[in-house]
């Protein structure tokens, strides 16, 4: 048996969920960190034996980092303060270092800060390297790159056609190890000019070693060469693709961490432009990666040959889970994939986007339409004990409906298990042939349409020893053996929460905002101190609490947390949901009419870990969070996109009255639920948005307070454990201030969504912003009206050149229908209103079916008080401004 299965089939006796390795646990243990924290050079330790050890790494080159020369940017004029460029000084350690014949840059504990070149020139720093190796100290060493912003009042233009921040072409033996990169201010258009992070072009030898990625568009790229290796890093926030790989030969990605990508999460794209025979490059491995909430694009992509994709996780992602990605690119010849195995990994609710209320795509057509989806020529494919659970439309597809076909040869689809997907278990279009073709031994339970559904041509088929809930069906052409399938009556071991919000219908109309569970003088109550709480700040109290909300009735109660300071330690094989990479130190799951109520500002809990949830609300209804403060005391320097509160798959639910400070991700966060209220609550210094309403519907965000967000104060969006439209959602009467990187009320879509009488001052980007992450999802009609806005879009880097800015919006079946009414603008250096276009980040203008500007006050503004250019009036099909 395979110790490193993260599951095993029934036949085997066990269906566990298991948990993949992942890149993301290895960094956060330190096992990287090279060395004191000084600025004088330290001793770089070696990784140890037990590192490379693992699973996937066989073969990878150790380097000897113990017998290199040290040169400290600090010593050569670095500050690391995030104000001054540094970037003379990396010129000067590595002139030092290559003068030796290369060696160790040592980036002690600092924000060093690369600033845009002068344009044209699209490189923040452009080096041939040969034997030279980065290592810092983990989180603590970030290497800054700024986004341009605007030039000047009515130059709004982007001075660069791509930017890279560190480009590298024809490296030989380079390594980045234990160091962070990162943008700002952040961006996740992918519409917006390429600013990729950094770029190892060619070469052979290069690895990065436990590197953090926050931002870029892409993360890490690396087009050509052979020997890279790519392991324990964590990208998070790209506007494209996280790990790219192009061409490569003898590469790997394993045990990587992957989140909030826009695009791919680990790609190895084969441009048959460039290389004709796809034949020529391979043996790709991607093995042990944890992949969750991806925008746009795919989890995990196929290219070239002798590629292995195994021992993966992949969690709520739009697209496919794993991909073939040979050559699409206009004018690119095609070719075929050569000797493929997908085997061992996990996908959880994959192709989220093909739904109805999505205008850019609908159920079924466009996209890729299977959790492992296999497209065009394929000599050799082995698909192998993968675990499929709850796609969006079908488990696998062998070509794609309505856009790409299916070749094949030597394809083998054997031990698999495909649960509760929307669609059909497994497919094969009409436009698929293949021959020498074997299911064997696959369980597809509980499928949405049939279990198996030939509609092209297979020959030369051998089945054997399937189990399914619905027999095949064929209205195609099978040669062969094809009764190899016994229709049984076993339930799927994967229960989805989300399901009913999937499959939910449009809403109508506004609802009532929910009022949580009724309380009464009966309702059972468990006091945290009963059941051993100390509150002194000091020991775990968790426990606790957990025994405490254990004692409660099916039928629901009050968690009572008395005044005190209560320290939440997450407890390690305890501190996830089932089928979910998302940890959380206190969960309260699968209950109803639960209410968690503290004595004030008094009542405290604190949290220790940046990479959990705090407190996780999942499948409840009529569930209430009250009268509590919430802390993490030390917020990291990157993103960790971790809240303090989530409700997520929740209903009727409420949270009012409490105090967030110092989360690593939002302060709040609603996901993928419907009628839930956030109320009086206030959040300071959120590590991402404030509060942040993801793919939810019904969603009332009232007087609540936002202080030092460092992204937008209030944001909305549609992607979240499932992705959808969001639809009647109101944002009204809170007050946001002082964004550190963001706007002050976002929205990336929504449908009957109401921004009114907030009050923003002090946001880095727009007051109000309405944008396009990517086609999915356009939003349709939008009201902004009544709210007051000062000293708005004056971040020194901000691209929004209007304090309500409107930008890129990308046109579907149907557009967006905006009104801006009855706003008063004070103080803001561009325009009042600003409707667009070019910006620093790109030029896309925003289609939209209507828009309506009326009634508004504009003071102190640098530009006009509507700013809307000939050009971007074309792409509003009515326009009616007063």
């Amino acid at each position: 048996m395979d110790p490193h299965r993260p599951w095993r089939t029934r036949r085997e006796l066990l269906r566990d969920a298991g948990l993949v390795g992942t890149g993301f646990a290895a960094a956060a243990a330190g096992v990287l960190p090279a060395g004191p924290a000084s600025a004088a050079p330290p001793a770089i330790r070696n990784l140890p034996p037990s590192w490379y050890d693992r699973p996937g790494l066989e073969g990878m080159p150790r380097i000897d980092y113990e017998s290199m020369p040290v040169e400290n940017v600090r010593d050569h004029g670095a500050r690391g303060d995030g104000r001054t460029s540094d970037r003379a000084a990396f010129d000067a350690a590595v002139d030092a270092l290559q003068a030796k014949g290369g060696g160790v840059v040592y980036l002690p504990p600092g924000r060093y800060l690369f600033q845009p070149p002068p344009p044209p020139t699209p490189h923040y720093w452009l080096r041939d390297l040969t034997n030279i190796h980065f290592v810092g100290e983990g989180e603590s060493s970030v290497v800054v790159f700024e986004q341009p912003g605007i030039a000047g009042p009515n130059d709004y233009a982007p001075r660069y056609t791509f930017t890279q921040a560190w480009a590298f072409p024809n490296v030989v033996n380079v390594s980045l190890r234990a160091l962070s990169l990162t943008w700002t201010p952040l961006s996740q258009m992918r519409d917006g000019r390429p600013w990729y992070a950094i770029v190892m072009d060619g070469g052979e030898g290069a690895q990065f070693l436990g590197v953090h990625v926050d931002g870029g568009q892409p993360g890490i790229w690396i087009p050509g060469g052979r020997d890279k290796w790519v392991v324990d890093c964590v990208v998070r926030n790209t506007a494209s693709d996280a790990i790219h790989f192009q061409g490569a030969t003898r590469s790997v990605g394993a045990y990587n961490y992957v989140e909030n990508a826009n695009d791919d999460a680990l790609a190895n794209f084969t441009n048959t432009a460039e290389t004709p025979d796809p034949a020529k490059i391979g043996d790709v491995r991607f093995a042990y990666n944890t992949v969750v909430f991806v925008g746009w694009g795919r989890g995990l992509t196929f290219g070239g040959s002798r590629q292995r994709i195994d021992h993966n996780w992949v969690e709520a992602q739009v697209e496919a889970g794993i991909y073939t990605d040979v050559g699409i690119f206009e004018g690119a010849p095609d070719a075929p994939l050569y000797d493929a195995a997908a085997q061992d990994n996990t996908l959880v609710r994959t192709n989220l986007a093909q739904r109805e209320d999505n205008a850019f795509y609908r159920y079924g057509t466009g996209g890729y339409q299977g959790a492992i989806s296999v497209r065009d020529e394929v000599r050799g494919m082995r698909i192998e004990r993968n675990r499929i659970a709850g796609s969006g439309v079908h488990g696998m597809t062998f070509g794609i409906e309505g856009w790409r076909p299916f070749d094949g040869t030597d394809v083998v689809v054997d031990r698999n298990i495909v649960e509760r997907p929307l669609g059909t278990g497994i497919r094969f279009v009409q436009t698929a042939t293949a021959d020498r073709i074997r299911l064997a031994g696959n369980e597809i339970l509980d499928t949405g349409t049939a279990s198996v559904s030939v509609e092209g041509t297979l020959t030369h088929v051998t089945t054997a020893d399937n189990e399914v809930s619905t027999s095949p069906s064929v209205t195609g052409t099978v040669h062969g053996d094809f009764d190899g399938f016994t229709v049984v009556e076993d339930q799927p071991r994967y229960r989805d929460a989300y399901h009913g919000f999937r499959v939910a219908a449009d809403e109508s109309g506004w609802s009532q905002p929910p009022s949580g569970p009724k309380v009464t003088p009966a309702t059972p109550v468990a006091d945290v101190r009963r059941f051993g709480a100390l509150g002194n700040g000091r020991v775990n109290d968790l426990p606790a609490f957990e025994r405490a909300l254990r004692s409660l009735p099916s039928s629901g109660g009050v968690l009572r947390i008395p005044a005190g300071r209560y320290v939440l330690r997450p407890a390690a094989g305890r501190d996830a949901y089932p089928d979910t990479q998302i940890r959380h130190h206190l969960l309260v799951a699968g209950r109803d009419d639960i209410r968690v109520e503290g004595a004030g500002e008094d009542s405290v809990l604190v949290f220790t870990s940046a990479n959990h949830q705090g407190i996780r609300f999942v499948d409840c209804e009529r569930a209430a969070l009250t009268g509590v403060r919430l802390e993490l005391p030390v917020r990291p320097p990157l993103r960790h996109n971790r809240a303090l509160v989530e409700l997520s798959a929740v209903r009727d639910s409420v949270v009012e009255d409490v105090t967030v400070v110092g989360s690593s991700g939002p302060g709040v966060l609603v996901d993928s639920s419907r009628s839930v209220a956030v109320r009086r609550t206030r959040v300071d210094r959120a590590g991402t948005h404030g509060i942040e309403i993801a793919a939810s519907r019904q969603v009332f965000v009232d007087r609540c307070t936002v202080t030092g967000a460092r992204d937008h104060g209030i944001f909305l969006g549609w992607l979240g454990s499932i992705a959808c439209a969001p639809q009647y959602v109101r944002i009204s009467g809170n007050q946001v201030t002082t964004t550190s990187e963001g706007a002050g009320v976002a929205l990336i879509g929504g449908d009957h969504v109401s921004v009114a009488d907030n009050v923003v001052s002090r946001s880095y980007l727009a007051g109000v912003y309405l944008y396009s992450r990517c086609g999915n999802f356009p939003p349709g009609r939008v009201e902004v009206t009544g709210n007051d806005l000062s000293d708005t879009s004056t971040g020194r880097l901000s691209h929004t050149p209007g304090a309500i800015a409107v930008h890129s919006l990308q046109r579907g079946r149907t557009s967006a229908d905006v009104l801006l009414a009855g706003n008063t603008i004070r103080r803001t250096p561009y325009a009042g209103i600003w409707v667009g276009g070019p910006t620093p980040i790109g030029t896309k203008l925003a289609d939209l079916a209507r828009l309506e500007v009326r009634d508004n006050t504009v003071t102190g503004a640098g530009g006009p008080a509507v700013d809307i250019s000939a050009g971007q009036r074309e792409h509003i099909d009515h326009l009616q401004i007063s």
